[in-house]
């Protein structure tokens, strides 16, 4: 749990550092709109700290909508997914598997290691969760996935 409190922890000071200035800048994810993830219907998020395509830590949250699956995919580092609401169930393998899945509830946090191919699904309802990891990130699917 150390590395999760330790990444979230320096978080807030990126965008102050970031920025250049001398004393902390919060960011109010409120005043950050959703925007829809392409490739998973359903998906929308939100850039708090840093980008993608960057190097360094970042962090942005996802909202789905009752019933969004994300499929088989993996990332070129290791992300730290807390869940704020909801209950997003989780499983590991290159393929779609929903007995290989596990609920992951409000408050709990897990860990998808770096090109582990893993699959989500909001299965029971709405669930925000909020990832955090050091750039430059992917998502990579399985299968061919649409821009």
């Amino acid at each position: 749990m150390r590395p999760v409190f330790l990444l979230l922890s320096l978080a807030g000071l990126v965008p102050s550092l970031s920025r250049g200035q001398d004393r902390p800048h919060p960011v109010l994810p409120d005043t950050v709109p959703y925007v829809a993830v392409t490739h998973t219907p359903g998906a929308e998020t939100k850039w708090l700290v840093g980008a993608g395509d960057k190097a360094g830590l970042y962090m942005f949250r996802n909202r789905f909508a009752p019933g969004t699956k994300a499929q088989p995919h993996s990332h070129p580092d290791t992300r730290f997914t807390y869940v704020l609401s909801g209950t997003l169930y989780v499983g590991f393998g290159r393929t779609f598997d929903p007995t290989k899945m596990r609920a992951i509830p409000t408050g709990a946090v897990y860990v998808a290691p770096a090109r582990i191919p893993h699959f989500v699904w909001a299965k029971d309802g709405e669930v925000v969760f909020q990832e955090t990891g050091l750039g430059p990130t992917a998502t990579d699917f399985v299968e061919r996935r649409p821009p």
